[in-house]
């Protein structure tokens, strides 16, 4: 789980990174990323079980904000790209 939520967030990172203009989810992921980092050193070190778990579907919200977000942006660019090829106007 941790993995791909690493990969997740990473790609979004590299990919608002790169695309200057997305900062939302460069937000979206970064906050997502963080969060979940601190409540799994919560959730580890037993120290206020509930609000670490509260922090960690916080986090899990985020991160799946930004992971919808990307597959939207990556999706409209095949279908722009698509489009261009097969000459539609």
């Amino acid at each position: 789980m941790i993995a791909v939520i690493a990969y997740l967030t990473g790609a979004v990172t590299i990919f608002a990174y790169v695309n200057r203009n997305r900062y939302l989810d460069l937000l979206m992921a970064s906050v997502g990323l963080i969060a979940y980092g601190t409540s799994s050193a919560l959730i580890a070190l037993r120290i206020l079980p509930f609000w670490s778990y509260s922090l960690a579907r916080i986090a899990a919200a985020f991160i799946a904000i930004s992971v919808a977000l990307l597959a939207i942006r990556i999706s409209r660019a095949f279908y722009v790209f698509f489009k261009k090829y097969l000459g539609l106007k």
